[in-house]
């Protein structure tokens, strides 16, 4: 399984036409968690927007292990991507695809909001000592 493993990782970093819809055919029906969790990730490494039914698709997974790496999948694709491409491919997804995908989204653009706020706190005068 480890060579397994390490084939579609590489896959995932070719990102050929052909080695897309072998990592999206891997993703949804081989009967190994860890290898479609391994193909989740290697969609989510080629930073292409056609992947994304597929991480939505998995993240509703059942399986703790295909879910917890489609999220982490998508979370990655939309850091490359940008969140609104990704929110631009749910339309044929499942309630609680969408669902699980926004609360994916809205968690990345919480730090992002916090971060500037820290900037504007940080830019503001020192007190002035009395």
């Amino acid at each position: 399984m480890v060579t397994r493993k390490h084939a579609i990782a590489l896959f995932g970093s070719l990102a050929r036409t052909e080695d897309l819809n072998l990592l999206s055919d891997l993703a949804r029906f081989d009967p190994e968690p860890a290898i479609r969790a391994e193909a989740l990730m290697g969609l989510a490494r080629t930073g292409v927007a056609m992947a994304v039914p597929t991480l939505v698709e998995a993240i509703a997974s059942s399986d703790l292990l295909e879910a917890a790496a489609a999220s982490k999948a998508l979370e990655i694709l939309a850091r490359r991507l940008g969140p609104a491409t990704v929110r631009a491919h749910l339309d044929k997804s499942s309630a609680k695809g969408k669902k699980l995908t926004a609360a994916v989204l809205d968690k990345l653009a919480r730090p992002i909001e916090a971060k500037s706020a820290k900037r504007s706190e940080s830019r503001r005068d020192p007190p002035i000592p009395r």
